[in-house]
């Protein structure tokens, strides 16, 4: 057991989610708010930016609510990273969540290229609702590693 999983009981430290819009960037603060080192990564700076504006929005508004305490927040802010350069992120993660696209080839295509960049520890988990995970686990090289993890919208209010 390494010191991570006896820290945590769990050996997951590192959580990657793929995809900036609304459910991705939702589920990357749900992680970094349950404690978890969190990236969030997209092909394109602009959505991340975006995601980042509206993510410490909501979190302002929750703090001032009272829904959440400003150091939760403060440390949830800390824990979530954001990046472009996807398999660099990949490459150290422990469980990486697919919110892309309701596309098949592209997922497939995606998957594909996290079999290849994610270390062989790391669960590959697809947020799809119209595409069952074992129309994409073949094409990752490790489809017992692969799994679906639906959350609805809105990610940061659902339970």
């Amino acid at each position: 057991m390494t010191t991570e999983q006896d820290k945590t009981g769990h050996g997951i430290h590192h959580v990657t989610v793929i995809g900036a819009g609304t459910m991705g960037s939702q589920i990357a603060m749900v992680s970094a708010l349950a404690g978890f080192e969190t990236a969030l990564v997209d092909i394109a700076q602009e959505p991340l930016d975006r995601a980042r504006t509206q993510l410490w929005e909501r979190l302002d508004r929750d703090l001032a609510k009272g829904r959440r305490t400003a150091e939760d927040v403060a440390a949830a802010q800390q824990r979530l990273s954001f990046s472009t350069d996807r398999d660099t992120v990949v490459s150290a993660t422990d469980v990486v969540i697919e919110a892309a696209i309701e596309d098949l080839a592209i997922k497939r295509e995606l998957f594909a290229s996290l079999g290849a960049a994610a270390p062989p520890h790391a669960l590959l988990v697809t947020n799809s609702s119209n595409i069952v995970s074992s129309r994409i686990a073949d094409a990752t090289g490790r489809p017992e590693k692969v799994c679906n993890m639906h959350f609805f919208n809105p990610a940061l209010v659902m339970e």
